[in-house]
Parts: C-alpha cells; structure tokens; sequence
C-alpha cells in the first residue's frame, strides 16, 4: 500500500521488477499521526527490488548448507566446524546489502513530486539501548494522541534440537542478548523450563525442578540487564505423573505439586495404539469433562477444579518473582477453554502474553480469543501459512484470503506473526519437517512480516543462520519507519507474479 496524500498524486514511478520477484500485496501505508506532515509522505515501496538485491547479494549455494550457530568455547563438546563455515560463507555486513535494498523511502512534502529519497543505509553503530522498553517501565514517552506505543518483537529462542542441550542453549542465549537488544529485539521466548518426561520441555512434571537452574537464571538476568522482556514457555494443558496410581492403576500419581487422578479430566483418551482406553477409568474418582481438544500423549489437566487453578497460579507467580520472567507464552491452548487463560493472566499480570491457538480458521481463532477476553495475543499460523504459500507459487492473491488467511484481515492488535517455529523447522519425534522455505524465501517472508503492523517473531534458526543481517536491516528500517503493532495500513494489489 502507499500514503494517500490530502492532494492526489501519482506516486514516483520505480524500476521494475525482476520476473518472479513482484510482491504488490506487501506494499503499504504506515500512518502515524505523530509526523503530521511527513506522514502522507512515508512510502513502504520498493520491496520487490529488495529482496531481488537481496537474493543477488547472497551466495548461490546460500541454500545448501544448513544454518548453523558458530560452536560455543564451553569446554563441553562442539557442533564442528561446518557451523563456523557456514557462518563465515554468507556473513554479510548490513551496509553491504542495505545501498542497494530500496525497503524504505523516505521523502518530505515538498520533494515528493520529484520522486521518493532513498534512505535504507543502515548504520551498525547503533548504541545499546539501556533502559528497558517503556511498556515495561511504565514510563511511557511523550507522542500525540493516538501514536503508536511503541513497537513488539520477539525472539523465539530455541529450536527443537537445541532443546535437549539446555547448557549450551542457555549459555548461548545469554551471550546473544547485547546484539539482539541492539537490533531491536523486546522479548526472547524461553522454552518449557521444567523437569519433563521428554528432554525438550513439553511433557511437564514436576513443575519446580528446573532444569540447569543457575545458567538459566543468567540467561534471565541477561535479558533483564539489556532492556529485554524474558518470556517462558508454559504447558498447562497436560502433565506427565512420577508415580502408577492405585486407584486408576496409570500414571496420575502426580508430585510437585502433589495431584491424583481428581486433577485429570474424566474423557481423556489415550493414543494408538490404546485409543479406545482412557487415561482415568470410569469407576475412579476423576475430574470434570475436558473442556478443549484431547491431547492423547499425556493426561489432560482439570482446569475446572480450584486446587488445580490456585497450584496453576501459584506456580505462575513463582517463575515471575523467584526466576525472572516477565511475561508467558502459552502452549497448545486449544486443549482448554479461553476463559481459564485469562483467569491466570489476571491473577498473575504478566507484561505480555502470547498463546498457541494452531489454527487459521477465523471463526474457531476469533471465537478463542473472545473466549479469553482478548487477555493474550495468539500466533498468526493463516499469516504463516498463506505466506509461505505465496511464496512458493509467487502468487499473493493467496494473501486475501480474509477467512483462513492473515489475522491482519480481523485482529491485527491480537496477533503475534512469524514464518517458522520450533514445530515448524527442524527435525524431531513428531517426523514434522514444515519449513517455511529456502533461504531466500525465508528473506521474503521476513520483508512481509518486519514491513507490517501486529507483533513479529523471529526464530532462532533464522536470527543464527544465513538471515541474520537480513533481519537486523529489516528490523532497523522498521524502527526507523515508526512500524508497529498499531500502525494502520491498506492493501493496493493481491495478485501472481
């Protein structure tokens, strides 16, 4: 989209693009009424040359070698020397790619008609900022009424592999934490942190026994320390028991907090190849109906039940005050109902919260968040999906798909956008390799989501691989362009090609 001018004008004529590489749907107006009179004068355009700069200034085997994080001097073992390659074969400086990569185009009233200024040089010398984000401070800074307040990005900070060498993973997260200040990073995503029957997280136990407590509470400190917003993974909606139950003779014996098969919902079923069998029997003493989906791979806890809410809530205040963390993200919440989500958020006042809703059917994802009185933002997988889709086959007319395509369409302030996740990419016991793309196609989904409002998240893959300068330019012309989850935007063109 473009600004809309009080006076109609034709807006400046650019180069045009290279076959394949047109992406009209991106195209938009971020308006913000704090730069009364340059606001009809800033112009998002040009990111079909972009990323055609972009593609041209990568390697042509960028795609070949996986990205990797350089190996960590820890004294433990190393991931070898094809990370260090790799990351040495496509580091890149941001002036490098920026001269030539027209994202921004910044112009005044007064030269409009003789065409846009280029302004895309980004300077690496940005000082750290010190002092924490004012939406976490409180101290929120002057602006006219109805500015935007203040941008959102995320860092999800793991993958899937990393997850089962949580010293490494803390340790790394730690030290990533100046740079991603620097580039404009507000919160990192923390994964699951508790004792689990699985080594990455998801199948919780024993809520209070941490896994490499003291590097995980640096890794806090570290974010506290940089002005970023430390958020951890939750997973309230099943748990994984210590101890056989003589009651239900199955594992809901639960401890720490202490639970028996009261705590299970009384329908929850098992998975193959025991699908006809439930986890709590019928003649035991088991809880109320589920009141979401079956997660087959563990028991699904009775959010109904009080002793359950108030071990839920107390454990919720304990990573805050005794750990660090200021805000949550909230797995699988399709397996219990969106009132209970917000009945934590209110009794524990995070500073952010984000849920997975894995779905892109408006109706089921506005239903959701009605239910939980909009008290968290949901990840945009219609976003994701369509994205990757459009592409792929270089057809954005996939994008205005307003009932199972980009929350933009119907809740832009609800939504948390992002291209890959740690279920997404990566290699793990579910056998789900969902990838956004190539290494260029990941570039172009990250023009798509850092150019537009709502709250991006960058993964960690892509913030360690072959992207990473990518990002930190694209992040910088957000900034400078005053983009964020409030800022209002109009679509010009959907469409192949």
């Amino acid at each position: 989209s473009s600004a809309t001018p009080s006076r109609a004008r034709a807006p400046a004529r650019l180069p045009s693009s290279p076959p394949g590489k047109a992406l009209s749907w991106v195209l938009h107006r971020m308006m913000t009424p704090q730069r009364a009179q340059a606001r009809n004068a800033l112009l998002l355009l040009g990111l079909a040359q972009a990323l055609a700069a972009l593609s041209a200034s990568m390697p042509a085997d960028a795609g070949s070698c996986r990205p990797r994080a350089p190996p960590l001097q820890t004294g433990g073992a190393q991931n070898g020397p094809r990370g260090a390659v790799c990351g040495a074969r496509h580091a890149q400086a941001p002036e490098a790619i920026a001269p030539s990569a027209r994202l921004v185009f910044l112009a005044t009233p007064a030269t409009l008609d003789a065409g846009p200024q280029i302004s895309a040089r980004v300077s690496t010398a940005t000082k750290l900022k010190q002092r924490r984000p004012f939406w976490v401070t409180g101290e929120e800074p002057e602006r006219e009424a109805g500015a935007p307040q203040g941008d959102f990005v995320l860092l999800q900070g793991f993958d899937w592999k990393l997850l089962s060498d949580r010293r490494t993973l803390y340790t790394r997260l730690a030290a990533e934490m100046p740079a991603l200040a620097e580039a404009g990073v507000t919160s990192v995503w923390f994964p699951p942190p508790s004792e689990s029957a699985d080594p990455q997280g998801y199948l919780p136990g024993r809520w209070y026994v941490l896994s490499n407590r003291t590097l995980l509470e640096a890794a806090v400190s570290a974010a506290r320390e940089a002005g970023i917003v430390p958020m951890v993974d939750v997973v309230l909606n099943h748990r994984t028991a210590m101890r056989i139950s003589e009651n239900s003779s199955g594992w809901t014996d639960f401890e720490g907090p202490d639970w028996g098969e009261w705590a299970i919902v009384a329908d929850d079923w098992k998975c193959h190849p025991e699908e006809h069998l439930k986890t709590c029997p019928d003649n035991c003493t088991c809880g109320a109906l589920d009141t979401g989906e079956n997660a087959c791979y563990a028991p699904d806890i009775d959010h109904t039940n009080p002793t359950v809410q108030a071990d839920i809530i107390e454990w919720l205040r304990w990573l805050r005050t005794d750990i660090g963390f200021e805000a949550f993200r909230f797995d699988n919440t399709k397996g219990y109902a969106g009132n209970y989500t917000n009945y934590y958020i209110q009794q524990t006042d995070p500073l952010f919260a984000v849920s997975e809703f894995y779905d892109s059917n408006r109706n089921l994802v506005s239903g959701w968040l009605d239910s939980s009185s909009k008290a968290s933002a949901v990840f945009d997988f219609g976003l994701r999906y369509k994205l990757r889709e459009s592409v792929k086959h270089d057809d954005f007319s996939l994008m205005m798909d307003e009932w199972m395509g980009p929350m933009l369409w119907y809740d832009q302030d609800s939504a948390v956008t992002f291209t890959d996740n740690h279920d997404t990419a990566g290699d793990h016991h579910f056998e789900i390799t969902d990838v956004f793309g190539t290494t260029n196609q990941i570039a172009v989904g990250y023009a798509m989501i850092l150019s537009h409002p709502s709250r991006p998240c960058v993964f960690w893959q892509d913030w360690m691989g072959p992207n990473r300068n990518v990002i930190r330019t694209l992040l910088k012309i957000r900034e400078n362009a005053n983009i964020g989850p409030a800022s209002t935007w109009r679509v010009v063109e959907g469409r192949r090609g």
